[in-house]
């Protein structure tokens, strides 16, 4: 079984590299717009307006929009799952075996205690366990 403080860690480490990677992301997207010259225009100097509307691209402008929105979806979209993803999955890995009872299992199979006192302390447990 895995310690909690480690699984926080872990948890803790996947938000810093969600992060960096957001980060990274959006200074790279920010540094491309500022160097490249006329990065909106495309090299069209003149302006878009000259070419008809959408610069002559017609109705595929539409679809370029829905396609950037849903670019923009799926950018925010893969990191919020990403995060939601680390926090909220169980540091056992679906390992699910009560504790006290695995103890009390070993210990019977050490032979550390008999049948009679092995029974008697699941029986307590699994009443504890209807208990709450």
């Amino acid at each position: 079984m895995q310690n909690p403080i480690q699984a926080r860690g872990i948890r803790s480490l996947g938000l810093i590299v969600v992060g960096a990677l957001a980060l990274a992301v959006v200074a790279g997207m920010a540094l491309t717009h500022a160097t490249v010259p006329d990065a909106m225009m495309w090299g069209w100097h003149d302006g878009m307006w000259n070419d008809g509307h959408m610069a002559g691209w017609g109705s595929w402008g539409w679809g370029m929009m829905l396609f950037g929105l849903l670019w923009m979806a799926l950018l925010i979209a893969l990191p919020v799952y990403a995060v939601y993803w680390l926090t909220t999955r169980s540091p056992t890995d679906g390992h699910t075996d009560d504790s006290a009872l695995a103890v009390l299992q070993e210990r019977y199979a050490r032979g550390e205690i008999d049948d009679e006192e092995f029974d008697r302390r699941r029986a307590r447990l699994v009443s504890d366990d209807d208990r709450f």
